[in-house]
């Protein structure tokens, strides 16, 4: 379904409209986009392109250091032969010419037909494929896959090597070696969506992923559960690098080029955590990246996936992936040193906790198991969260609930186990949550949980006077930072109620206040969806978020709960009265 509206795929347009966009770089000429500032005088013009739906490839690779020509057909057909030729046409300057494509039928036939015409004029051709795909090859041997985004690399190369001056076999035969160096494998959860269609091309069942799937649409030839970013990282590393040459074959070292490419609907934030697990897989087996590229570089309309590409380097080859290129979608001037490549994220430093009194180890260890308690829970409510919060929000409070308390967990977890006082773990589970969940429900149960820590101290076990204080003090901090009050439809709908409970019952048990007070915050919760919200992003949506509880209330009473039952399991969890020892 397109959102311009009808005749959106009119490649013509498109390459206009592209072409005005970046008319510092490229221009139009007998209907193929070109340099600007066209081949240098007796050097290779090198020529790739292929059908459209696929940019940047080809037309985003036209510049200097890279393609003199891109020559589109329309979406997913190859362009004609009368297109390729005229393109080379335009772009030869003494040099020859290279012409690079996939390897699809009717690529093979229209620019081997082109190649035909030219030489039969008298320009010498040469002609480079390129079938990077490892899921549809006939067997491991043969490289006859189809051409996919293992392109980018090839395409550079050979733009390289004609930038540096080098004769036509040269340029070709550097070109060859790079397509046979290079393998792809693609993964995708939704196919392409054709311009004017409202439906995609394949679909795939809910958790599941295609992998080997083609940039025409074609559906993957097998599928696996989702996973994690992890589990996929794990799967198309260890394919591609089953086609790794041995060590010091054709001057391999185990130093390869790496991108991880959208096929057209995934963003870069997916792309990125991707690639943070294929550059942990890559650095396990030994390998060093060489100039990583991550983003769109080759796909497939709108399709929800992403492929893996892997050049295998010598030293020639490196040093043409490395060299400078300006393009509209890669640029590289000069290459990041080796330190400024490898630099990865350094870790905090933390001062060591003081080491608590055993009791006061036994809370925290008790502190942490509740925290494990609300993280397992709120996993379990993650998609309800998201949908509540869709009524009013972005959808995206329970993910970053898990998130939050899982980074809570995790800290809490380290605090414990480094003999800390249970004050000293609550205050790391809040500082991880605000700092790894973001958003406004993470600086408000951060600041909650600091507040309530302040609390408990760090000598001797809280009273149970004090862990009301606390809780008191964490209402008051998330009423102080958010500027909520009772009636607004937010969290404090839930915690308000939640903590009258206590003030209104200043002697009883703490562990069996905290099971009445639950329940009553559960039911406010709830009670929120005859409440119109007045503050946060949902405020904007008025009357329609009645009828829906909110999902800051929800998700708090949740936690209560988990937190709750955390503590009845465990009958000494919390004090009762007076200090001990």
């Amino acid at each position: 379904m397109m959102f311009v509206g009808k005749g959106a795929d009119s490649i013509e347009d498109m390459l206009s409209g592209y072409v005005h966009a970046n008319a510092e770089l490229v221009a139009l000429r007998e209907g193929a986009v070109v340099r600007r500032e066209g081949t240098p005088a007796g050097h290779v013009a090198v020529v790739a392109g292929g059908g459209g739906g696929h940019y940047p490839g080809f037309a985003g690779w036209v510049g200097a250091g890279m393609l003199d020509a891109a020559v589109s057909g329309q979406i997913f057909s190859s362009p004609s032969a009368a297109q390729i030729h005229r393109a080379a046409l335009a772009v030869e300057n003494g040099g020859g010419v290279l012409l690079a494509y996939l390897n699809y039928s009717g690529d093979r036939i229209h620019f081997g037909e082109a190649a035909r015409q030219l030489r039969a004029e008298g320009i010498a051709v040469e002609e480079v494929v390129i079938a990077d795909d490892i899921a549809s090859r006939t067997s491991r041997e043969v490289a006859d896959g189809r051409g996919i985004a293992g392109a980018l690399f090839v395409c550079k190369v050979l733009g390289a090597a004609a930038a540096e001056g080098r004769g036509l076999e040269e340029v070709a035969h550097l070109g060859t070696r790079a397509a046979e160096r290079t393998v792809s494998l693609g993964a995708a959860v939704s196919g392409c969506t054709l311009p004017g269609d409202s439906e995609p091309l394949f679909t795939v069942e809910k958790g599941q992923l295609a992998i080997g799937l083609g940039i025409h649409g074609e559906p993957g030839l097998e599928t696996q559960e989702q996973g994690t970013p992890s589990d996929l990282a794990r799967r198309l590393v260890a394919a591609t690098l089953d086609y790794e040459p041995e060590a010091g074959h054709g001057g391999y070292e185990g130093r390869l080029a790496v991108l991880v490419n959208s096929l057209g609907g995934c963003s870069h934030e997916e792309l990125f955590v991707l690639y943070a697990r294929v550059r942990e897989e890559l650095a396990t087996s030994g390998q060093e990246i060489v100039a990583p590229v991550v983003g769109e570089q080759l796909t497939s309309l709108d399709m929800v996936g992403a492929s893996l590409s892997t050049m295998f380097l010598d030293a020639d080859l490196e040093a043409l992936w490395s060299a400078p290129v300006r393009t509209a979608s890669l640029r590289r001037e000069t290459l990041p040193t080796a330190d400024e490549q490898s630099a990865g994220t350094v870790a905090a430093g933390a001062d060591a906790p003081v080491q608590a009194s055993r009791a006061q180890q036994e809370l925290a260890a008790r502190a942490r198991a509740a925290i494990g308690a609300a993280a397992e829970a709120v996993a379990q409510h993650e998609e309800r969260l998201a949908q509540l919060d869709r009524v009013g929000g972005d959808g995206d409070h329970g993910r970053g609930m898990v998130r939050g308390l899982a980074a809570a967990h995790e800290a809490a977890t380290s605090a414990t186990e480094a003999g800390a006082a249970v004050g000293a773990v609550v205050r790391a589970a809040g500082a991880a949550w605000s700092d790894k969940a973001g958003g406004t429900s993470g600086a408000l149960w951060g600041a909650a949980l600091e507040a309530f820590a302040s609390a408990l101290g760090d000598v001797r076990p809280p009273t149970d006077a004090e862990l009301v204080d606390g809780l008191t003090r964490a209402r008051d901090a998330i009423v102080e930072l958010g500027g909520a009050r009772p009636g607004d439809k937010t969290m404090v709908d839930a915690i308000e109620p939640f903590v009258q409970v206590f003030e209104a019952e200043p002697d009883a048990p703490f562990a069996q206040t905290l099971v009445r007070a639950t329940a009553v915050a559960e039911a406010a919760a709830e009670a929120t969806a005859d409440l119109v919200a007045t503050k946060g992003r949902a405020r904007t949506h008025g009357t329609r978020t009645i009828g829906t509880p909110d999902a800051g209330a929800v998700s708090f009473g949740i936690v209560a709960r988990a937190v709750a039952e955390s503590l009845q399991h465990d009958p000494a969890a919390a004090p009762a009265g007076e200090p001990t020892s």
